[in-house]
């Protein structure tokens, strides 16, 4: 058997991240967020951005060419609103 892709070097691999950052007064925040596919609804994670007020995650590729994303951000402490950002794009890094 014959394989074509065992004889061409490994491409590099391509991946989506998307960074958060939550401020609240010019200082970072304790929030929840939760980011989904506004096409599908579908959930693509939720986490919790602690001291530094930012976290960033990877996402499937496709998500730094379109802008489906849709990001909320919530106070757990109930002081504020929820904010939303809709529209999100990733951006594409080497890994």
């Amino acid at each position: 058997m014959f394989f074509r892709s065992a004889l061409l070097p490994p491409e590099p691999q391509v991946i989506a991240f998307l960074t958060v950052k939550t401020q609240v007064s010019s200082a970072p925040a304790r929030k929840r967020i939760v980011v989904v596919d506004r096409e599908t609804q579908e959930l693509l994670w939720h986490s919790f951005v602690e001291n530094n007020g930012e976290i960033t995650r990877r996402l499937p590729p496709a998500y730094a060419s379109t802008r489906y994303l849709c990001v909320k951000a919530y106070d757990d402490t109930m002081t504020y609103n929820a904010v939303v950002a809709d529209f999100v794009q990733a951006e594409l890094m080497p890994e």
